[in-house]
């Protein structure tokens, strides 16, 4: 928001920095997020301890394992060539 201080020094500083209002508003807001990005941290530590200590993280239980089915590829060999043309059949 550009400042309307008469002032062109003080209109320059409140462009550039902000002014008292909005650094306050800013100020608040940063420390919200700082306060809940401890809470995030404290949170995350808490839960490795738990784990560490053999805890009581649950893991979904999976679903009965499906059988893979297993293909059988057979090779067949290229039919030859007679002067370097079209393959023949064989007879």
């Amino acid at each position: 928001m550009p400042s309307k201080s008469n002032n062109i020094f003080t209109r320059i500083k409140e462009n550039v920095m902000g002014t008292k209002e909005e650094n306050a508003q800013a100020e608040k807001e940063m420390a919200k997020y700082k306060a809940a990005k401890e809470k995030e941290k404290m949170d995350a530590e808490a839960k490795k301890t738990k784990m560490a200590k053999g805890g009581a993280v649950k893991k979904k239980a999976t679903a009965s394992k499906k059988k893979v089915p297993v293909t059988v590829v057979i090779a067949v060999g290229k039919p030859k060539m007679k002067c370097g043309g079209m393959p023949t059949k064989k007879k």
